[in-house]
């Protein structure tokens, strides 16, 4: 949620976009970042702070070792947790423009009975200071939860999971935390009713998410604090970001990205020309209505809006202005996603290369617009 794309823009070509304007997709400069190996953003904000987490062993039973990390602008990232190698799992995945960072920890799982338990995963906030926030005494007792996405108001989007017992069954909820409002359910907290998980939240306080159903079969929805509930008609696909526009980006059944809004339902976005078939993947969306994700599946695509309402791709690849020392053989195989775009167009590209059993080298770098 992208959480990350929400100030004011200031950019021509951003401005023009939000005019309903075809907008023709900039030139980048780009800027590796200057973290270790092994250490592997997924989130950032408009001062320059990243967050992610460090990737310390590998095992794919247990999906590794994993400590949350942040990375203050013109600084070395800083771990957020700690604990001995093999039995940590935590991750922070959006920051808002004060500093203060959400994701989640992993502690032992609950056996509820023979053969269930929760999966063991904590809602985490923690600010820039490192102070941490305590969201698990505010939700239900016992509950999984996860925080996703925070706005610049410090409005913290997540969802928590409890189990039902009279309906041998677990139900997840949204939940929305706020220093000023507290712990807020907005669609209440009761053991009934669809599974809704969140994926973002906008400045306007509307949430996005999906409804019911595994990846790329589940419906959309939208809470807004005024309107409340909205649904798509039927299934979409993956939910992933979101704008304050009220358009909402995914993945659909036939692996192909989608942008969504009320009005006009969900829009198909337009695979490149040499792979029409190709598995795409749409992460995250600015107020300009700039796309960023996947297309073809390991590829780096920019959708730029156009005046009628459909997209043009390109491959971002061509968009950037590389400098002479950058190791232009390395990026087409070490960077693969274009994760998060803010409102001032920049772009979080992130990558990985396995050069080992037990350890990962993660590859990062932001694209910044040429005005």
């Amino acid at each position: 949620m992208g959480s990350l794309h929400r100030t004011a823009a200031v950019l021509l070509w951003i401005a023009a976009a939000a005019a309903s304007q075809a907008a023709d997709p900039p030139r980048y400069t780009i800027q590796r970042m200057e973290s270790a190996p092994s250490f592997l953003p997924r989130g950032f904000n408009t001062v320059g702070d990243v967050v992610g987490y460090k990737l310390r062993s590998w095992d794919f039973d247990y999906d590794g070792d994993r400590v949350a990390y942040l990375q203050p602008a013109g600084s070395a990232p800083r771990l957020i947790a700690d604990a001995p190698q093999g039995r940590e799992y935590s991750m922070l995945v959006a920051i808002n423009a004060s500093g203060l960072a959400v994701g989640r920890v992993r502690v032992e799982p609950t056996q509820i009975k023979p053969g269930v338990s929760t999966y063991g995963y904590r809602a985490d906030a923690v600010r820039r200071s490192g102070q941490r926030i305590d969201l698990v005494s505010l939700l239900p007792e016992g509950a999984d939860s996860e925080a996703v996405d925070v706005n610049s108001s410090g409005q913290v989007a997540g969802s928590f999971t409890q189990w039902s017992e009279e309906d041998q069954g677990f139900y997840t909820k949204p939940f929305i935390w706020s220093e000023a409002a507290g712990m807020q359910f907005p669609v209440g907290s009761a053991l009934d009713g669809p599974d809704m998980v969140t994926s973002s939240i906008n400045e306007a306080g509307q949430l996005a998410g999906s409804i019911d159903g595994g990846d790329y079969y589940a419906q959309l929805f939208v809470w807004d604090p005024e309107k409340g509930l909205r649904t798509s008609r039927r299934s979409v696909g993956s939910v992933d970001g979101g704008n304050d526009r009220g358009q909402v980006v995914g993945t659909d059944f036939y692996r192909r990205g989608y942008v969504w809004t009320a009005a006009t339902g969900k829009v198909g976005l337009p695979r490149t020309a040499s792979k029409p078939n190709s598995w795409c993947q749409a992460y995250d969306i600015n107020d300009a209505g700039f796309i960023v994700g996947n297309c073809p599946y390991g590829k780096l695509a920019l959708w730029a809006p156009e005046a009628n309402g459909q997209y043009t791709i390109t491959p971002l690849t061509d968009l950037i202005d590389f400098p002479p020392d950058f190791p232009r053989w390395r990026f087409d195989w070490a960077y693969h996603t274009a994760l998060r775009i803010d409102s001032d167009g920049r772009i979080l590209i992130v990558g990985d290369d396995y050069t080992g059993v037990d350890q990962e080298a993660g590859f990062s770098a932001i694209l910044t617009p040429i005005p």
